[in-house]
């Protein structure tokens, strides 16, 4: 399981939220999720950490 930083952007501001997930794929399913509950703007995310 891997982290991953996601960065959003909502009316109120810059928000960050981490993820965890086994894959870039998986944590991208994740972050759509998210996004669909919240007014996000825009959103980017990373692998936070080594390896």
């Amino acid at each position: 399981m891997s982290v991953y930083a996601m960065t959003y952007r909502t009316p109120a501001g810059l928000r960050m939220q981490p993820v965890q997930a086994p894959d870039m794929a998986a944590a991208w399913e994740r972050a759509f999720d998210l996004c669909q509950q919240l007014d996000v703007r825009g959103f980017g995310l990373r692998r936070l950490g080594g390896a």
